[in-house]
């Protein structure tokens, strides 16, 4: 042993070889030390303390829209720092909610230690070398920190956790830039499954490997500048709180999201861009939805051209070693799943500022497919197997798709929903566009079927967020006032997604600047639609069973021209306005009510409700291999059609636009400001009179039906007697209403034993429901088929429909 020392003395000391040796070095933003044989991953920290974006994302998807785990799907953005405390190191994040925007280090420091940080990664240092702590990552990459586990437990579907044995880097996607790190890792999960959705996109539903992305991003520099954020503005809204802010101020500051766009001379009125903000469409989709994608997304160029920036905004096709998570690229990505559902636009933003450093758009690819299957029900086919007059459903859906992907697309531009825009001779592509199909001499013209290019409120909020102005504050203001001038409108989604909405100018996949008006139009059109479909609308390769798939968006044509028509009822227009004189609230005219509520009611008639009889008889049980799915009508009568099921499904959805307890309570506040307004027994009664009490029609079906939404629309009453959530005497209306609606049956004279039976039923569920605070409900109801996809939709946007 001496002997040994003695010759390692001589020939200069330490033998021992540096840390890295033998490990593949990136160099980058972090370097990365990758250990191939032993398949570990070191970081490199040389810098401590200094902030940096820290992102989670997945790099490839679950396919399945219900659960929502999806390709390219951003996690969140959060601005972290390594601390070195002795021989360990840890990710430590601030708590950017709460500031003080000050000069004072020891006022910055005191609003700091008033609220907790969070600590978010810790390891021991494995080596030191050359200035630098050598971390493994193992425990920092191998763990569930997008949230899979809790994503399939909240959908039910099942338990399942994080199989590190079963886990392993992915070399491929393991990448340094200078301005960015990239760590990806194949994490496997295993359980055992409990729902639908995972086993039906899953090889084996007890283990399914997602790959998960994280990103070391360095900040921006100081020369971005946050935009002061105005309801009326279309931005979205970057919010925290300034305990430095003056006495007279207000403590919560708002600032819109945007990307970095500078001009070469701020002086001119229009001015070339030193560097555009340019996206690229992902080239995995097919070339004629490249080509489509790419046009619709270029069409932001003539907004940024109006808002004064030349060259600002261009689109390419991603080059094809370009990886569509690196956070340096805005990508359009085209992503797979078993169902149709969401798209959309997310970013990676600044915490600090809101400056978007990454747009991503996520584009569902079933979209275009639900959109060509619509507009091949809407265009019988000739006899040859072709369609008249030049059009092409596939060219139609397309079209849509331009839309689909410019909308997208300004979601990542800082954009939030502007869903008064189609009341506004198509002001923006933000809105959810309903295809416009026209109905003259008997002929439908799709010329106008969708919009093309940006619209005048999509100018305007563009100017808003990225406009240069010399005095900047003056000028916001004044985009704003010319806004207004121009009579454009904004109403966001929290005003017009859910049912219980009120703003008759605000809603998804509507038409014109009258609700009411269009949902007369649609009725119209909606009629000449089913009675010119058959089976010239489906190819020729389909079994006819699968019709219903064509007849369901057909049929339940006026699904979302009812929704913008029942806003009228219990209705007001208003805006944003502030404190300035310029804010506006205004119950919709009683007489204008009074409308909307005469023509929802003709969608209890069993005329609108009852298919033709070339229908009811034509479509036979599905055929072997090609069963029934969520896109069809539900079902009683298993295998057999239920064609009744249409009439039950279609009353349900008009009752359930009318009777939202949010409107129920807004027609009884309006009533008692003025008995000249539609109140909520005369709600009741008309509802009564034109379903339960209505003279029975002639024919043995139409009778049946009649019944049906008779007994539809008396369960709904009953319903919303019991439901707490209606203002007690608004419910003591409804109960009296169903009160006098049994006495009258009682003495009226039934048509048939049919409707004697109806009678008593309707009598007995009064009755038994009498006095008690539950809900009633008699039968399962039968969900319609979903419209707009189901599931959650994610932080910035969530889009499609039909």
């Amino acid at each position: 042993m001496w002997l040994a020392l003695c010759v390692l003395l001589a020939f200069g000391g330490d033998t021992a070889e540096p840390f890295t040796a033998g490990k593949e070095k990136k160099e980058g933003f972090f370097d990365l030390y990758w250990d191939a044989k032993a398949g570990k991953l070191y970081l490199a920290i040389e810098r401590f303390d200094e902030p940096f974006l820290f992102v989670n994302s997945l790099a490839t998807g679950l396919g399945s829209n219900d659960i929502g785990l999806d390709r390219g799907q951003l996690g969140d953005s959060r601005v972290v720092s390594f601390r070195r405390i002795g021989q360990r190191v840890f990710l430590v994040q601030p708590n950017l909610d709460y500031r003080a925007d000050s000069e004072n280090p020891l006022e910055r420091r005191a609003v700091a230690e008033s609220f907790a940080y969070s600590t978010l990664w810790g390891a021991a240092i494995a080596a030191e070398e050359d200035g630098a702590v050598f971390v493994d990552l193992a425990d920092f990459a191998f763990r569930d920190e997008h949230g899979v586990a809790r994503r399939l437990e909240r959908q039910k579907e099942g338990s399942f956790r994080l199989n590190k044995g079963r886990s392993h880097y992915y070399p491929p996607r393991i990448k340094a830039f200078p301005d960015n790190t990239e760590i990806e890792t194949a994490l496997t999960f295993t359980g055992a499954p409990a729902g639908q959705y995972a086993r039906t996109v899953t090889p084996t539903a007890n283990a399914f490997t997602l790959h998960q992305r994280y990103s070391l991003v360095r900040l921006p520099d100081e020369g971005y500048r946050p935009r002061r954020f105005h309801a009326k503005s279309g931005g979205f809204v970057m919010r925290y709180r300034d305990y430095a802010a003056p006495l007279d101020q207000p403590l919560d500051q708002r600032f819109v999201y945007r990307h970095r766009l500078q001009v070469k001379d701020p002086d001119a009125a229009v001015s070339e861009a030193i560097e555009p903000v340019v996206y690229h469409v992902d080239a995995g989709a097919p070339p004629r939805i490249q080509k489509a994608l790419v046009e619709g997304a270029s069409w932001w160029a003539q907004a940024f051209e109006a808002a004064g920036i030349r060259n600002g905004f261009r689109v390419e096709i991603m080059p094809p070693d370009a990886d569509p998570m690196d956070v340096r690229y805005n990508v359009i990505q085209w992503v797979h799943r078993s169902t149709r559902g969401w798209s959309y636009g997310g970013s990676v933003r600044d915490p600090r500022t809101g400056e978007i450093i990454k747009g991503h758009v996520t584009l569902g690819s079933l979209r275009i497919r639900q959109d060509r299957l619509l507009f091949e029900g809407m265009i019988p086919r000739d006899e040859d197997g072709g369609y008249p007059d030049g059009l092409d459903p596939v060219e139609l859906a397309l079209a849509r798709i331009r839309q689909l992907s410019a909308h997208e697309v300004g979601h990542t531009l800082g954009l939030v929903h502007n869903f008064a825009a189609s009341g506004e001779n198509r002001a923006s592509v933000m809105d959810y566009p309903a295809p416009l199909v026209e109905l003259a001499d008997g002929k439908l013209d799709f010329s106008q079927v969708y919009g093309v290019g940006v619209g005048a409120w999509d100018k305007a909020a563009i100017r808003y967020l990225y406009g240069h102005f010399r005095d900047e504050q003056a000028g916001l203001a004044q985009t704003i006032r010319d806004a207004e001038a121009q009579g454009l409108l904004m109403i966001a989604d929290q005003d017009s997604r859910a049912v219980q909405t009120m703003h008759p100018a605000s809603h998804m996949w509507d038409n014109g600047a009258d609700a009411v008006a269009e949902f007369s139009r649609t009725l119209a059109l909606r009629d000449h639609l089913i009675n010119h479909f058959g089976p010239r609308n489906l190819p020729r390769d389909v079994p006819l069973s699968s019709m219903e798939n064509w007849l369901v968006p057909i049929y339940l044509h006026h699904r979302y021209q009812l929704e913008a028509c029942g806003k009228s009822v219990g209705g007001a227009f208003y805006d944003y306005g502030f404190n300035d004189g310029g804010a506006r609230f205004e119950r919709v005219a009683a007489d204008r009510q009074r409308e909307a509520l005469n023509l929802i009611l003709s969608t209890l008639d069993p005329a609108f409700l009852d298919l033709p009889a070339s229908l009811r008889n034509l479509i036979p049980p599905r055929a072997y291999g090609h069963p029934a799915d969520r896109e069809a009508f539900a079902s009683r009568t298993w295998p057999a059609f239920d064609e009744m099921a249409l009439p039950e499904t279609a009353a349900r959805m008009s009752l359930d636009v009318l009777l939202a307890p949010e409107r129920v309570n807004r027609l009884y506040n309006q009533y008692a400001d003025d008995p000249s307004q539609l109140g909520v027994a005369e709600l009741a009664d008309r509802l009564l009179g034109a379903t339960c009490l209505a003279e029975p029609p002639t024919g043995h079906r139409a009778r049946a039906t009649h019944r049906l939404a008779g007994g539809q629309t008396a369960r709904h009453l009953l319903t919303l007697a019991g439901d707490k959530r209606l203002r007690e005497d608004a419910r003591a209306q409804i109960w009296a209403a169903l009160r006098r609606l049994g006495e009258t049956l009682a003495e009226k004279e039934p048509p048939s034993e049919a409707y004697a039976a109806h009678y008593l039923w309707l009598q007995a569920m009064i009755k038994n429901a009498g006095g008690k605070e539950q809900a009633f409900t008699a039968s399962d109801k039968l969900n319609p088929p979903p419209g707009s996809p189901i599931g959650q939709p994610a932080p910035f946007c969530s889009e499609s429909g039909r």
